[in-house]
């Protein structure tokens, strides 16, 4: 299995770190979830390298990446569309597949609408699109004039922040969540990845202020595609199915909604082993579309 290497990418107001497998043509940018970081996917992307030169991110806020992460800076997830947007211009001059999970779905896809000409073909992994109604809902929520249940936003900014070891973070997330399908033994690259969400002595980082933020700050209505290409103002989810969502640059200027070219009934938490095939299988026949 090729095995990447981690890199830096260096701006003005600090450093982008990713994982980099070299291998051939063309470039896929793959960006991952809210309180992951690109380690988490590195078993799932591995076996894509020689098909494709893969360049993973830590997104700001998350894993080794030391830009700045200062409260108001994600809302509506803006800020990690322009520095995708800006990896975009440093490493993929002749334009890239762009690929992501939840959080790094969403911004991939508002990176397309800004720079179409930037972006091959999109492979969305549970992309976060809700509709405007669903603010409102929110905002009512918010002000007890709807009944609302703990949502991840509350659920992160109470998640423990420091461990004294590994083992203990380990021990305290094992079977938990979506590490409920991680191995027993995990290796201690796999360890560092699942631990993502939490900061111990020797692993990566998303704090649960940030975190928090991020969900709070989710994108809301419509996001436009390729000019005046495909439109998305809904993506209805129900817990227990995976959605994924492919596409490619068209022609076609009539706007089109955005739908789940692959659903699946698995309730097994992404990046399980087999929701990570069925992705790996949609990356590598897109490469037959472009």
């Amino acid at each position: 299995m090729n095995n990447p290497s981690r890199q830096t990418l260096a701006r003005d107001e600090g450093g982008v770190s990713q994982l980099v497998w070299d291998g051939g043509e063309p470039l896929l940018h793959f960006a991952h979830a809210t309180g992951f970081n690109a380690e988490t996917y590195r078993g799932m992307l591995s076996p894509l390298a020689d098909r494709f030169r893969i360049v993973a991110s830590d997104a700001r806020g998350h894993g080794s990446t030391t830009l700045p992460a200062q409260p108001g800076m994600p809302r509506g997830w803006k800020i990690f569309r322009d520095d995708l947007i800006a990896i975009l211009d440093r490493v993929a001059p002749q334009g890239a597949i762009l690929a992501g999970h939840s959080m790094g779905g969403a911004v991939s896809l508002m990176a397309a609408a800004a720079r179409p000409g930037k972006v091959r073909a999109l492979v969305l992994i549970e992309p976060v699109l809700m509709p405007q109604s669903l603010w409102w809902r929110m905002m009512l929520a918010r002000f007890g004039l709807r009944p609302s249940e703990p949502g991840l936003a509350e659920r992160a900014l109470k998640r423990r922040d420091v461990f004294p070891s590994l083992e203990m973070a380990l021990a305290a997330y094992r079977g938990r969540g979506a590490f409920k399908t991680w191995p027993k033994k995990p290796s201690p690259t796999t360890s560092k990845a699942a631990l993502s969400r939490s900061r111990v002595v020797s692993g990566l980082r998303c704090r649960p202020a940030w975190e928090s933020e991020c969900f709070r700050s989710a994108p809301f209505g419509r996001v436009a595609v390729g000019g005046e290409g495909a439109l998305s103002d809904h993506h209805s989810s129900r817990r227990g199915r995976q959605h994924i969502v492919r596409g490619r640059a068209c022609d076609d200027q009539t706007p089109q909604p955005i739908c789940p070219h692959r659903r699946t009934e698995r309730r097994e938490p992404f990046p399980a082993d087999g929701i990570s095939e069925l992705v790996r299988e949609e990356i590598a026949q897109i490469t037959t579309t472009i």
